[in-house]
């Protein structure tokens, strides 16, 4: 069974090393966020260099603002441009969780989430979808994204 952590800007300085020598063996990385190559994460390049020395199995993610078919696109796009010439062992995940988007309703954020992860392979990479619970249960068409699509569930406490 695989360990992993998720890292982002938010997470300097990470001794991969020791993440490695504790038994963690992935880490999903946020690749970055929006709609624009300028987006990308300022820690992306260093999360990604650290995990790789130690041999670590790599994923990203791209963080959600979308509000069209059209915008999800356009984000699946500007990752895919972040992190070009880069080899990833896990899924490029598709990372929706803003409250305002939920006004958007299960269809639409379900043909979102489809049309960044059809993108995503169009390129010749593995997609997946991010979220928790409440959206998997309320606001995104679960069976139909798991069907096509990796899950990635956040769960949180107990």
């Amino acid at each position: 069974m695989s360990r992993l952590i998720d890292v982002s800007c938010w997470n300097s300085g990470i001794d991969y090393d020791a993440v490695k020598a504790s038994g963690i063996d992935s880490v999903i990385i946020r690749a970055g966020y929006g709609r624009e190559v300028y987006q990308k994460d300022s820690q992306f390049e260093n999360h990604y260099a650290g995990a790789r020395s130690v041999g670590m199995n790599i994923g990203v993610y791209w963080y959600s603002y979308a509000d069209s078919v059209q915008d999800a696109i356009t984000e699946a796009e500007a990752c895919l441009a972040s992190i070009a010439g880069k080899r990833f062992e896990l899924p490029i995940y598709f990372d929706m969780e803003e409250n305002w988007q939920t006004a958007f309703g299960r269809a639409k954020l379900t043909t979102m989430a489809i049309a960044f992860c059809q993108t995503i392979e169009e390129a010749g990479c593995r997609a997946g979808v991010y979220s928790n619970v409440n959206w998997f249960t309320n606001f995104l068409d679960y069976n139909r994204l798991a069907a096509e699509y990796s899950i990635w569930l956040a769960q949180w406490g107990s």
